[in-house]
């Protein structure tokens, strides 16, 4: 017992468990639908699919630093044990994922399809440590010639149990700029992000430019001051307020800055120190992580779920009121009201394929508008490589040939349309977003129709559902790894070339290199058209199945509450008084439930 108490001191995460509150509300309305009869499916769907959106709810958060800065060993602080390895050399361009779960196990997957993933499992972190260093390390894996995509570690930590998603980031300060280029792309994903910084330098040039660029890009960002028992109490508190001055001068931020040693942070938690790992400052770190951040996303989370559960109570109470009202009233007029309310779902199943013609409009449209961006790019693509490969002319003079431009294009390529697909993903994505949320307040006006309607005719209250922000679902983020083509067509010169004085065959080199750069352009161009293409084509048919399901939803609601009323009167039923009952019974439990969810409660 006492060895377990020294845990809970030494890593204090129990206290911050995250917290759902209207999980309580989701249970309960749930318990309530299950107890009626059929007819509620679609209501208790919908909350089952929110309860999974809870139990899913992550907070990610990207690590980020510059070799030798000792991100892997802050990493291994918050594990408890050394599971990443550590490297004399810098790591290959490879994201590692880490996330909870038993047993302890790494996956790793690669940029070939159908090749299958390789994975390790073993209680012993040494074991999982050298596994990984065969694919993550530059000295086991040179420039990734393994074809790795990503890791995936799985660990019990606790930090991981409360919903921490670890996520090690290459790229900063790479040779290779598309690498930058790659992490950039990624971190709008991310929830925040950690960044790593050391005595030794303090802060390079390459790192402030870095995070000039990552500022815009995610909502947190944090900074750890690494390697502090390095440093006196006195200098530790000059580098801190220095680095806080660059960060704001030069970088434009107003830091929140943890000062740590992650070294002595693994150390203690090795050695079950609560108060050697409290002197790390590993623990302030990880207290504020719980306590502020994941916390702070998943109140917001739940502040969302509150409006669909609320939205989901009201829509079933409705439907409840609506049986209770049949179920009451006499059975010619039940017929009588039930068929002028089906032309009312025969127009809205009208409004629905408008709705469809419109959406493929919209659709064609960004499609149309995405090509003329593209030829754009294509043209700049163009330009830009060529003024790459002009640079290296002249630097080499005389000496230049085709081969340098081999060279060149090597590099500039890859970094140029990186950059540019993540670019066009985020204009993408907005464009969508604003396309998508005028169609569903048309979505929203159709079906809030037809409730008013069934409210009107059968003389039962009438409550507005709440406008629902899109929730993404939760999932991993992705990281992005394209293959961009920087070969040049296979064309040699011919014996002709060498016949000629070196004037005109060095413009047959610039005539061949221009041609292979228009391909290049072309080609890569052609992969962000693909790209761009797949997310337009993959956003609108998941709102299209949005759209029917909600129209569905209704109407299969409405129509199956009025023909389970009829059935029962039809049928002279004797327990029709005991149904109304029940029914007045989860009528006034939803009533409060709806009061308590409504928004001046929240």
């Amino acid at each position: 017992m006492a060895e377990n108490t020294d845990r809970n001191q030494l890593d204090p995460t129990h206290a911050g468990v995250v917290q759902y509150p209207h999980g309580d509300d989701l249970n309960r309305t749930l318990h309530i639908l299950k107890g009626l009869d059929s007819g509620f499916s679609a209501q208790i769907n919908r909350l089952q699919e929110l309860q999974t959106r809870l139990e899913k709810g992550r907070f990610h958060l990207a690590v980020l630093g510059q070799f030798k800065r000792g991100k892997s060993t802050f990493l291994n602080a918050l594990l408890g044990e050394p599971l990443l390895p550590t490297a004399v050399l810098p790591l290959t361009a490879i994201p590692t994922f880490i996330v909870a779960g038993l047993p302890k196990r790494a996956t790793v997957f690669f940029l070939e399809e159908n090749k299958p993933c390789d994975e390790w499992t073993s209680e012993n972190p040494q074991e999982i440590s050298a596994f990984l260093s065969r694919f993550v390390t530059e000295t086991q894996n040179s420039q990734n010639r393994l074809g790795v995509e990503k890791v995936e570690v799985q660990h019990s930590a606790d930090l991981l149990k409360n919903g921490v998603v670890l996520i090690d980031t290459p790229g900063i300060g790479s040779t290779l700029q598309h690498n930058t280029e790659a992490t950039l792309n990624f971190l709008p994903q991310c929830d925040a992000a950690v960044f790593l910084v050391s005595a030794d330098p303090p802060l390079t040039e390459v790192e402030i430019r870095f995070l000039s660029e990552v500022k815009s890009k995610i909502p947190t960002l944090l900074f750890v001051l690494n390697k502090i028992d390095y440093l006196s109490e006195g200098d530790r508190q000059g580098m801190m307020e220095f680095l806080k001055s660059v960060l704001r001068e030069q970088a434009g931020l107003e830091p929140t800055l943890f000062a740590v040693s992650a070294r002595n942070g693994l150390a203690a938690r090795a050695e079950n120190d609560p108060e050697r790992w409290r002197q790390s400052g590993m623990s302030s770190f990880q207290e504020y992580l719980i306590q502020f951040l994941a916390q702070g996303k998943a109140k917001a989370l739940d502040s969302a779920i509150s409006v669909k559960v609320s939205n989901i109570v009201n829509d079933a109470l409705m439907q409840i009121q609506l049986i209770r009202r049949s179920l009451e009233m006499p059975l010619s007029e039940l017929q009588r009201k039930i068929e002028l309310f089906g032309g009312k779902l025969q127009e809205a199943a009208q409004e629905r394929i408008s709705i469809s013609d419109i959406l493929t409009g919209d659709k064609n449209r960004l499609m149309d508008s995405l090509e003329t961006q593209l030829e754009g790019l294509q043209q700049n693509g163009e330009s830009y490589l060529t003024s790459i490969v002009t640079q290296h002319r002249i630097v080499a003079g005389r000496k230049w040939n085709e081969q340098d431009a081999q060279n060149a294009l090597a590099d500039a390529v890859p970094a140029f349309f990186e950059r540019e697909i993540g670019e066009y993903t985020r204009d993408i994505e907005s464009r969508i977003e604003e396309v998508l949320k005028r169609r569903q307040r048309r979505l929203i006006e159709i079906t809030e129709s037809i409730r008013q309607t069934a409210a009107r005719m059968f003389d039962i209250p009438y409550n507005a559902l709440e406008t629902e922000d899109f929730i993404p679902e939760v999932r991993q983020p992705v990281w992005m790894k394209y293959k961009w083509n920087s070969s040049l067509l296979p064309i040699s010169p011919t014996w002709f070339d060498f016949l000629l004085p070196v004037l005109y065959r060095k413009r047959r080199i610039q005539k061949r290199t221009r041609r292979q750069i228009e391909y290049l352009a072309s080609y890569n161009t052609g992969r962000i058209r693909g790209a761009m293409r797949d997310n337009i084509e993959t956003a609108f048919r998941s709102f299209a199945r949005e759209v029917e399901k909600r129209f569905d939803e209704i109407i299969t609601a409405t129509q199956q509450a009025l023909k389970t009323a009829l059935s029962k009167k039809n049928q002279q039923s004797e327990s029709i008084q005991s149904e109304i009952l029940k029914l007045k019974d989860a009528t006034d439990q939803l009533s409060r439930m709806s009061h308590r969810l409504a928004p001046t409660d929240r």
